[in-house]
Parts: C-alpha cells; structure tokens; sequence
C-alpha cells in the first residue's frame, strides 16, 4: 500500500520504486486507487534516465503499464497530477521471464 501527498502544496507527490530485470523480460506494472477522486498516473524510466519509457496518465481507478525490457535498472514513479491531502493506492510489480 502506498500513499502520495501530504496537503502541502508541491511537497512529495510522487513515490519511486526499483525494479531490476536480470535478463530481457516484460515488466508488467497496476496501479489501483482507492478513491474515484484522486488522479495517480505511472512512468517506468530506465537507469538515470529523465524521460520515461512508458506511461499511463488515465484518469480512471486503475492504471496499468506493460514493457519488454532489456537487463538493468528500472524506476516506476506514481505520481498525483494535483496536490492532494493523501492519496492511498496499491501497487502490483511482476517481471515476467
């Protein structure tokens, strides 16, 4: 379970994780939002990359991403497209061989 925000304004709206793919594989990638009101979108970047190889920017419940990936270093970003008081969510992370 994770939770973006904290009702100041531009202060931690988004959360990181990293995933590391051994071999080349899919990365499949859910977000589920627990309120219909709140806005989280998802981003994959590779390494230290500043652009994202990947994104979903919906505005429904659930976001979901899937990418072949090569070896190395991966970051999801979940990020509040507004600021908000605190946005629970669930994410799912399965990296498929």
């Amino acid at each position: 379970m994770g939770h973006v925000g904290n009702g100041a304004p531009s202060r931690h709206k988004q959360d990181w994780y990293r995933v590391v793919a051994a071999r080349p594989c899919e990365v499949a990638i859910q977000l589920d939002i627990e309120a219909a009101r709140e806005d989280l979108d998802l981003a994959l970047f590779k390494g230290d990359d500043e652009t994202p190889i990947a994104t979903s920017a919906g505005s429904s419940k659930r976001e979901r991403l899937t990418v072949a990936v090569r070896p190395g270093i991966y970051f999801v970003e979940v990020h509040a497209n507004k600021d908000t008081d605190g946005s629970r969510y669930s994410l799912t992370v399965s990296v498929r061989q």
